[in-house]
This record gives structure tokens, C-alpha cells and sequence, in this order.
């Protein structure tokens, strides 16, 4: 695993709480999200992280 891949990882969580389908297209960047998330420190952290701020809620606006 690469920065790189964290990147995409991290960059397409936030977009599919704004687009949920996004990623339908693009089996490849899914995968690389799967693998990325599915790493134990990795999952630890989202598993625990802060909720989303109210301005940054996708389900808010």
C-alpha cells in the first residue's frame, strides 16, 4: 500500500457520503477503498473516529 492509495481511500469515503453510487463505475477504486479500510489500524480508527460536524453532514443540506 502506497500514500497514494490511503488518499483515494480517504477521498472516496467522503465522496460517497455525498454521492452513495459513485464508485458503481469504478470497481478498481472500490477495491482500493475495501483494502485500505479493511486494514486493522485502519478499521480501528473508523470505527471510533468523531462523527460528522453538522456543516459537513451530507445528509444536512
Amino acid at each position: 500500500m502506497s500514500w497514494v492509495d490511503a488518499f483515494v481511500a480517504a477521498y472516496m469515503d467522503v465522496l460517497e457520503a455525498y454521492f452513495p453510487e459513485i464508485l458503481e463505475s469504478y470497481p478498481k477504486c472500490k477495491e482500493i477503498e475495501k483494502r485500505v479500510k479493511n486494514i486493522p489500524l485502519i478499521a480501528q480508527w473508523i470505527e471510533k473516529r468523531p462523527g460528522w460536524h453538522v456543516f459537513e453532514n451530507p445528509l444536512g443540506f
